[in-house]
């Protein structure tokens, strides 16, 4: 017989202001494999353009989720258009050869 502690999860970021309570950043909820969670991340104080860090925080199986792949980026999008006109490195660029 599987240990159920061994089958929940949940998730933790890294760089987001956002609370710890609620349906938001709680290291304190916890779901089974298959579990549907929609997180709430209030992000009107957060800074765009940038990009954060998730993964579980489930403790007794953090460890093992994180080195089995249950981590990644994310992206918080910026809107502003500041450097619309600048021209970056991968536009209208000859190849190197």
């Amino acid at each position: 017989m599987m240990d159920e502690g061994c089958g929940l999860t949940n998730l933790h970021t890294h760089g987001l202001h956002v609370s710890p309570a609620g349906n938001s950043d709680n290291g304190m909820l916890s779901f089974m494999s298959g579990d549907v969670f929609d997180y709430e991340f209030d992000l009107s104080l957060h800074p765009g353009g940038n990009l954060n860090f998730h993964h579980p925080h489930r403790h007794g199986n953090t460890a093992e989720q994180l080195l089995g792949g249950m981590a990644g980026a994310l992206e918080v999008a910026d809107e502003t258009t500041a450097l619309a006109g600048i021209r970056t490195h991968t536009e209208n660029q000859e190849p190197c050869l």
